[in-house]
């Protein structure tokens, strides 16, 4: 039941993404909900773990913004977790992009990580995931 609710609450408020923190490095899987509640973001780091983030607003008139966020391999376990419920198209299809790449790309020896090929592939992956709007 959980999943099914966060699924929907995933598919209104939340955004699934590949970040990075330099130029130089490969993206990284993030998945995540915006939301003024609290609450609704508890829920999320309760039942799925990961991080809870506040900022104060700009204008004292506004309500305190917060984000839930995983990454990596705990992001892409809760995707498979709520994938069967989620009905936002074009989150399922990055979903079910990262299904088909992202543990090859993930459990690579560091080794294979180094060659070109790998590279290539991978950056066509990036490329390819980046233009699911």
């Amino acid at each position: 039941m959980d999943d099914a609710y966060a699924a929907g609450c995933f598919g209104g408020e939340g955004w699934v993404s590949l970040s990075r923190n330099s130029p130089d490095r490969y993206r990284r899987l993030e998945a995540g909900v915006a939301n003024s509640c609290s609450e609704f973001l508890e829920f999320f780091e309760k039942t799925y773990g990961g991080a809870l983030h506040f900022y104060k607003p700009r204008n004292p008139k506004y309500k305190q913004e917060g984000k839930w966020v995983l990454r990596n391999s705990k992001a892409f376990e809760f995707l498979k977790k709520i994938y069967p419920y989620l009905k936002e198209k074009n989150k399922r299809e990055r979903i079910e992009l990262l299904m088909k790449h992202f543990e090859k790309f993930r459990d690579a020896p560091q080794a294979e990580k180094r060659t070109k090929t790998y590279k290539k592939k991978r950056m066509k992956y990036e490329e390819d995931f980046l233009k699911i709007k």
